[in-house]
């Protein structure tokens, strides 16, 4: 009984650990990276497509480094963060073919993520005005970057039904081991209330 009675107070232990975590935000949406206007080219993506995932993996890398957290922190960063290309295939074959980053802020401070995701996103915009000015690239030619889908912080509260489910499911396999366990071992808990028995009997004479 008292085996039993622990494993369902270390149960319970987890649910209430659970149901006390604070609620994870999320934040966040896809960073475009849009071209000059060209009267040249109708579809301006069509002949500087390349060029926009080069500066899109250059902005991307920065921004995941030491120097773009550190300028993040500074400016007002105080949760995680990630930026990453948009991968049109998977993991394995990762396919890069839009210049396109999605940005995310995450973390269970509601205005830190907020805060996080507006201090990535001036980084973001000023790392890249600073290389086209550093490499000399006219006014009528610089690349913008624009955050779109943006639908606000997002509470992640993940799936409870599932998670207690399976708690559930653990903790009657973790009483039928030990019941079956304690089955088992009768010997030795018999041994040993013989033993204590024998000291109380024992004692008084002593």
């Amino acid at each position: 009984m008292f085996a039993v009675l622990g494993v369902l107070i270390v149960a319970m232990g987890i649910v209430y650990t659970m149901k006390s975590t604070p609620t994870t935000y999320t934040e966040g949406g896809t960073v475009v990276f849009n071209p000059p206007v060209s009267r040249a080219f109708p579809n301006p993506y069509a002949a500087t497509s390349g060029s926009l995932i080069t500066t899109g993996e250059v902005i991307t890398l920065f921004m995941m480094g030491s120097q773009g957290q550190q300028q993040v922190q500074a400016a007002g960063g105080t949760t995680p963060y990630s930026v990453a290309l948009v991968n049109s295939y998977n993991q394995e074959y990762p396919n890069y073919s839009t210049p396109e980053s999605t940005v995310y802020a995450t973390g269970t401070d509601l205005a830190g993520v907020q805060r996080t995701l507006t201090a990535v996103m001036q980084v973001l915009t000023r790392q890249l005005a600073t290389r086209q000015a550093a490499a000399g690239a006219p006014t009528a030619d610089l690349i913008t970057a624009k955050l779109i889908g943006n639908p606000g912080p997002l509470a992640q509260p993940g799936s409870n039904k599932r998670v207690f489910g399976g708690l559930l499911v653990l903790t009657v396999i973790a009483v039928f081991t030990v019941c079956v366990f304690l089955d088992r071992h009768p010997i030795r808990l018999t041994l040993l209330g013989r033993s204590r028995g024998a000291r109380r009997a024992v004692s008084p004479g002593v």
